[in-house]
This record gives structure tokens, sequence and C-alpha cells, in this order.
């Protein structure tokens, strides 16, 4: 389903908007259908009675797609399409460099770091295993984005032009992602109120989603 919508997205914008970055966009798209699809199939042969440690592989797996992303962040140039979009970046081409390279190495070494260590220790099946994962996770994300406010600060005598509504919808479409993510967890813990999550979560996304692509559509 995320594919046909980042496909239905590539449609719906003008090429002219982003056409340095479709190379970009096409290797992001691919490398999360690769990443949910092993997701998939790790998951179901798990439950057809193929005993390995499954929740190890992955996060493995979540860690490689992090090492790919910080190779390809760096490669991105300022756009309103894919990459760190925030009220920082979007304001600033030179924030936007520079918190792309920034986000690139903490990427691939944050994730060949996490990868590593799953590789070579036991992984502790414990039921906050995954919400330590998930924090890793999020750490990572949410660093460049403190680099990138504190950029701004030092930029901001210069003439800078937000464009704030995109980049709070933007913002919105990442805390309903968020509250998939933890519906999931609630789900494999097998917690109360795991479903009202993720159809909360999906149903906040599909909104900003459709806010999101008229706003593309009005610039």
């Amino acid at each position: 389903v995320l594919y046909i919508v980042l496909l239905v997205k590539l449609s719906i914008i003008p090429k002219t908007v982003f056409q340095d970055n479709l190379g970009g966009f096409h290797k992001i798209r691919t490398l999360i259908l690769a990443f949910l699809s092993l997701f998939s199939l790790t998951l179901i042969s798990h439950a057809i009675g193929m005993h390995f440690d499954y929740i190890k592989i992955l996060f493995i797996l979540g860690m490689g797609v992090m090492m790919t992303i910080g190779n390809l962040l760096p490669t991105l140039r300022y756009n309103y399409l894919i990459g760190i979009k925030n009220s920082w970046t979007q304001s600033n081409e030179i924030i936007w460099k520079k918190t792309h390279r920034f986000a690139g190495k903490l990427f691939f070494w944050g994730g060949l770091i996490g990868a590593l260590y799953l590789i070579l220790f036991k992984v502790n099946h414990g039921p906050y295993t995954p919400l330590i994962f998930i924090g890793y996770v999020f750490g990572l994300k949410y660093l460049p984005e403190i680099y990138s406010q504190r950029l701004y600060r030092k930029l901001k005598s210069q003439n800078i032009v937000n464009n704030m509504r995109k980049v709070k919808l933007f913002g919105f479409m990442w805390l309903s992602t968020l509250i998939v993510i933890i519906g999931g967890i609630f789900k494999i813990q097998h917690w109360p109120g795991s479903n009202l999550l993720i159809f909360t979560g999906l149903l906040l996304g599909s909104f900003y989603l459709i806010a999101y692509l008229k706003s593309d559509n009005s610039n």
C-alpha cells in the first residue's frame, strides 16, 4: 500500500519540481518495498513453523535500511518531496545540505553499530525490547532535527522563507506513523488497544497525506 501511495504521489506532482531527485525517489521507494516484503516474509515464515530468531532478523533488517538511507541522504538536492523535511531544512538550502550530510553519516554509522551489536550479541526478548529498538531508531531520526534547528539559529539573520503549512502537515504524517508503530508493538506484545492505535494512525495518516498532496499541487 505504501509503495502504491508513493507511486501515486509521483504521478501527481510535476516532474519538473523534483527532476534532480527522481533517481533518489525511486531508490527510496524500492528500498521501502524490499524492506516491507522481507519483513512480511520473516513473519510469515515464523508463523508457519520455521524456527529462528525472527525478532533479531527484523531488527537487523531495520538497521540495514538505516545504513542504506544514510548513503542516499547526502545525494538529495533541495526539494519538497523526499528527505529530511522540517521548517528549518525547507527554509534554507545551506541548512538542507549540511543537515543531510550530518544525517547521512549518523544513519550509516548508527545503523552499522546497531547491526553489529545484533549480530555479535544475543538479543534479550523482554517485553521492552521492541520499545528500546524503536527508541534507538527515533533517536537517530530526531538528532538531525536538532542539528538543523541549531543551524537555523545561526542563519536567522538571513532572508528565509518557510512553507510552514506543508512542513506542519508532514510533521503530522510522522506522528500518525509513530501511532501505527506503537500499535504494532502493542499487537506483538498482545497488549490491549492495539487495533484502535493502528486504525487511528492509519486514518490520520490518510487524512494528512491527502492534505499534503493538495499542498503540493497548490505550489
